[in-house]
């Protein structure tokens, strides 16, 4: 069960020398304290979805010319020298930075500091004044050492994301290189008529009838399609079959193919279906 923990954190906000000190709250929701070992860990301002303390994208400037500065992700664990209201100074406090950057030189940076290493010195973080960056280090700290603690209030754990669907599992019915009667099973079938006059039965489930590959043969042919469902089935066309019209005659869809000329009739069917045709650059079954 995921809980929801708040801590407070120094925020400095503005441009050039208006900047603006503030401290804030921050709500952690997670199933413990215990830093970086759940998917689920996020920081938010108080009263925002706007995620903190999360790592960002810094551009850093390795040599001397423009094309030197890199993109790199900064995890934000740093060891800091911290301000005081009273004009004292800590040195190496650990914490995390992060860093929100805007147009014309507006910046936000938000620091959640060790409060073991405040205490220490008899400070809390309404005591702090400044903060500065001194150096990116690993450190362990929990969300616990940085000071967030338990509101009591639990969080609904989220939808879990739902599994793919699987890739279609179909029953190939292929004709031969001659006049053919394929039946298709009470499942899901990929018929194949090939060369020749073939009569084509989809059956059950959803079927994909699959024309192309004969389309330049040499061959005029003509399949016919017994039982097309428009709200299951499909037609395929593969590389090299291009349709050279559609048209409706009587009960039936005429379908004629360049190349050759080949035909294809669907019974029973409209121009409707023309939304279940599909086109591949490849062999269906390669």
């Amino acid at each position: 069960m995921l809980q929801e923990f708040t801590g407070a954190f120094f925020n400095q906000s503005g441009r050039g020398s208006n900047v603006t000190s503030t401290l804030q709250t921050a709500v952690l929701v997670d199933s413990d304290l215990t830093r970086g070992n759940n998917e689920t860990e996020i920081v938010t301002r108080q009263g925002t979805d706007f995620e903190i303390f999360n790592g960002y994208i810094a551009f850093v400037q390795t040599g001397l010319t423009l094309d030197s500065v890199v993109r790199q992700f900064e995890d934000g664990e740093v060891a800091t020298t911290v301000t005081f209201n009273d004009g004292s100074t800590l040195d190496n406090v650990l914490g995390l930075f992060d860093l929100t950057t805007a147009s014309f030189g507006f910046s936000s940076r938000q620091y959640a500091l060790d409060q073991d290493a405040l205490e220490a010195v008899g400070k809390t973080m309404a005591d702090v004044a400044d903060v500065d960056v001194t150096a990116f280090v690993d450190h362990d700290l929990s969300w616990e050492d940085l000071g967030f603690t338990p509101t009591g209030n639990s969080v609904p754990a989220p939808d879990p994301e739902p599994e793919p669907e699987p890739d279609p599992v179909f029953n190939v019915v292929e004709g031969t290189g001659g006049r053919d009667r394929l039946i298709g099973t009470d499942g899901d079938d990929a018929i194949i008529g090939g060369a020749g006059n073939d009569r084509l039965f989809g059956g059950e489930g959803e079927d994909v009838f699959i024309f192309g590959a004969e389309a330049d043969n040499g061959l005029r042919e003509r399949d016919v399609i017994r039982d097309f469902n428009a709200d299951e089935d499909t037609i395929v066309f593969e590389e090299g079959a291009v349709l050279r019209f559609v048209e409706q005659r009587g009960d039936n869809l005429v379908i004629r193919l360049e190349g050759d000329r080949d035909t294809i009739v669907v019974r029973d069917a409209d121009i409707g279906i023309v939304g279940s045709f599909e086109f591949t650059n490849d062999s269906f079954l390669a």
